[in-house]
Formats: structure tokens, C-alpha cells, sequence
């Protein structure tokens, strides 16, 4: 008998690859792999499809993990309700299932029911309290929810379990930077560029912070990196896959922390332009 299903542990991440292979086609063990999304090559489609056909068979030590799973599925989709209803069915049947809750909290931050997410992300460290990512994830909740305290105490938490995650690096940066805390930030921003130097995103955030403490020059220099970089393929995202239950944006106005390439390249080059103009204005030249 195999190992079992592993849970899919990063929501809408993989790459999608679409193959031809019709799920009535597939053996067990392609549903398996089709449902935890093994290398992260198969569309959120055929995650669904995988995982419906594992729940279908009925094997118990699966079928709570399927759930999961298909919920991440969901959740990559933007169909957060179904999302949540899979996780529930997932919880239900296996109560100590702690990815799930830090999933469903996931599900329910992107509807705003900030009650629900942080129940989730308590019941996660509860279930599991040397997990990184979740104490990463209920930062990015204390994030959006503009409670920086509590999100820089979360992160600085789950650095202390994993103090090689450069995306919490950048998280906690962003909540430095929308607290006014520009010198801290740009102590986060110097680290997640060290770890992950080609990641366009990361420059972009810490021209904001160069920005707020009033130095253009540097700011306008991590802009052209940025807008550098992004023009280059495979370089806009944070090295996501460290966190556990996938991408949820802690983006305000000043800093990215996930979404397209358009959009971290507009705002990059839209600063770069209000400085340059500025520059101009006073006789400054480029």
C-alpha cells in the first residue's frame, strides 16, 4: 500500500500543465497525484477532478486530505465558498487536520470575515504551535486588518521557526512600512533581497520604504530594478511556496506582496515617474 495522499499545502501556487489524460482514465495513484498536486504541474481543474475521484473511492485515510485539497483547488479558483465548504468536510472528518484550518482562514480573510479567519489561525497554532506559516498567515490577517503590532509580533514569531523565509521577511517589512517604521522595514526588504535577489517585488517595497524616509534617489534606483526585473519572466513572486497556506495579500497602497506582474510594474514605474517629475520640477537631473 502506498504512503497515502499528502495535503496539498499552498493554495493556487502550481503551475498549470494541462494534460490529456481523462480522469476515468487515470490509475489510482495519478488521482493521488493529481489531487495533491505532486511538482506542482497540474491545473486546478484537474485537482479538483483528481480529488473528487480519491473522495469517490472512499479510502478513509484519504478522504479528509482530498477534501483539503479540493478546497485548495477551489480556493485557486476564487470560489471561496466552495473552498469552505470542502475544509469544513475535511475538519469534520478529521478534526486534527491543522492545514485546513489555516486554509479555511485563508478562504475566509479573502471574504472579509475577519471573526472566522482568526478562529482558524488559532485553532492551526493550537493544532500545531511550531508552525511558521501559521503564525505567518495570521500576520498577514493583522496585516490587512491594520493591527501592525500584532502582525510584526506574528511574524517575528514564525521567523524565530523559520528564519529563512524570505517572504516573511517582506510581510513583516510591510507591516513596518505601513506603521511609519521606514528604518525596520528596509531591514526586512536588505534580508528578502538577500535571500531572494531576483524577486522584482521585493525592490519595488523597498523603494516605498526608501520613499518614506525621504530618500529619492535610492527609491527611484529600486524602482528601475523593479521595473527591471518584472520585464524578465519568472520574477514578480515572492518565493511563495514557505508559506503554507497560500498567497493572501497584505498589499496596501505603499508595498506588493502578491498579484500580476501589470500590477507591481504599473506601481513601480507610477512611482518612478512621480519622482523623476518631481526631480524636474526642482531642477534635478537625471
Amino acid at each position: 500500500m502506498r504512503a497515502g495522499l499528502r495535503v496539498g499545502v499552498f493554495a493556487g501556487l502550481a503551475t498549470a500543465v494541462l494534460l490529456q489524460t481523462p480522469v476515468s482514465a487515470l490509475t489510482q495513484r495519478q488521482e493521488e497525484d493529481w489531487c495533491a498536486n505532486h511538482g506542482h504541474v497540474y491545473s486546478n481543474d484537474q485537482r479538483i477532478e483528481g480529488c473528487t475521484a480519491v473522495i469517490q473511492l472512499g479510502k478513509a485515510e484519504n478522504v479528509a486530505k482530498a477534501y483539503s485539497n479540493r478546497g485548495n483547488a477551489y480556493y485557486a479558483k476564487g470560489n471561496y465558498d466552495r473552498a469552505i465548504a470542502d475544509y469544513d468536510e475535511a475538519i469534520r472528518r478529521d478534526p486534527k487536520l491543522a492545514q485546513a484550518y489555516g486554509a479555511r482562514g485563508n478562504a475566509y480573510l479573502r471574504k472579509g470575515d475577519y471573526d472566522h479567519a482568526f478562529a482558524d489561525y488559532d485553532e492551526t497554532i493550537h493544532l500545531d504551535p511550531n508552525l511558521a506559516e501559521a503564525y505567518a498567515a495570521r500576520g498577514h490577517a493583522y496585516t490587512r486588518k491594520g493591527d501592525y503590532e500584532r502582525a510584526i509580533a506574528d511574524f517575528s514569531k514564525a521567523l524565530r521557526l523559520d528564519p529563512k523565509n524570505g517572504p516573511i521577511y517582506n510581510n513583516r517589512g510591510i507591516a513596518y512600512e505601513l506603521k511609519g517604521d521606514a528604518d525596520h522595514a528596509l531591514a526586512d526588504y536588505n534580508e528578502a533581497i538577500r535571500l531572494d535577489p531576483k524577486n522584482a517585488r521585493l525592490y519595488n517595497n523597498r523603494g516605498n520604504a526608501y520613499q518614506l524616509k525621504g530618500d529619492k534617489e535610492r527609491a527611484i534606483a529600486d524602482y528601475d530594478e523593479a521595473i527591471k526585473l518584472l520585464k524578465e519572466p519568472g520574477t514578480g513572486a515572492p518565493n511563495a511556496p514557505n508559506l503554507l497556506f497560500g498567497p493572501v495579500s497584505t498589499a496596501g497602497p505603499k508595498a506588493e506582496s502578491d498579484g500580476g506582474h501589470g500590477d507591481a510594474l504599473g506601481g513601480a514605474e507610477t512611482a518612478r515617474r512621480k519622482h523623476r517629475l518631481h526631480r524636474l520640477k526642482h531642477g534635478a537631473a537625471h
